[in-house]
């Protein structure tokens, strides 16, 4: 197993978040496209996530490797920058690890780092 390592998610995490295929989660729901994130979820299961999400205090969540498909804009994953607040930072943590572990890695403890990556197939 490899160990986790906070300052290389991190720095990951950014890297993913600067490229140009990259949005800001609420940016990407207001435009006229549908959307999807990996293959299962639309529009309003992203929303329900997000009504979860907000309530832990999240302080900023972007998709990552967005395209196009027609009339539809899929994105492959998810950034979501952690709140600073312990339970909080747990709450997004548990959250998070249902759909990490349902793409068949280890779920994330806290150590500290900043953001958590989500990837959806």
């Amino acid at each position: 197993m490899v160990e986790f390592d906070a300052v290389q998610n991190d720095s990951f995490c950014k890297k993913m978040i600067s490229k140009s295929d990259s949005q800001d989660i609420f940016d990407w729901l207001n435009q006229s496209k549908e959307v999807l994130l990996g293959e299962s979820f639309f529009r309003a299961d992203i929303e329900a996530m997000l009504a979860e999400l907000l309530q832990s205090n999240i302080l900023k969540i972007w998709v990552l490797a967005v395209y196009d498909e027609g009339d539809i804009q899929t994105a492959k994953a998810m950034c979501i920058e952690l709140p600073t607040e312990k339970t909080d930072r747990e709450n997004v943590l548990d959250f998070s690890n249902v759909f990490i572990e349902d793409q068949g890695f280890d779920g994330l403890e806290d150590c500290d780092q900043r953001y958590v990556y989500i990837p959806f197939d």
